[in-house]
């Protein structure tokens, strides 16, 4: 499962964690942008806002690392769902990042994308439920 949400990425996977320092954004971005594209519909926006709030004030990597269980919570929640293999997918890959961060340096980085995560993912949330609407 988290192989095939590292494919979006590819050479680029451990440049997430510096996506603030380098020149990738743009690549990253779109990278980002198809995860989330093909994965939304597997979390609701509330579980990846709550996870994301438990993160976002965390600059330390060891305390970051110590709120992993939380992630662990919500992959166990989403057992027995429809697009339990979509949620996995997503919560496995921001989980090994979170096991591959090395310095405080990097838990910004993380949370650069994190936060991308969470806006894309309302974004296509809510574009693909209004689309619904119209048809």
């Amino acid at each position: 499962m988290l192989e095939s949400g590292k494919k979006y990425f590819g050479e680029h996977y451990l440049d997430i964690l510096k996506i603030h320092k380098g020149d990738k954004v743009d690549v990253l971005d779109k990278c980002t942008r198809d995860l989330i594209a093909e994965t939304y519909d597997g979390i609701t926006t509330n579980q990846l806002r709550n996870v994301f709030s438990e993160i976002k004030g965390t600059t330390d990597k060891n305390k970051l690392k110590l709120k992993r269980h939380r992630l662990a919570y919500v992959i166990a929640r989403q057992v027995g769902r429809d697009k339990v293999e979509k949620a996995q997918k997503l919560l496995l890959l921001i989980d090994d990042l979170i096991k591959n961060i090395q310095s405080d340096d990097d838990v910004e980085g993380f949370q650069h994308f994190l936060e991308s995560v969470v806006a894309y993912h309302k974004y296509y949330n809510d574009v693909v439920r209004a689309n619904e609407k119209l048809f």
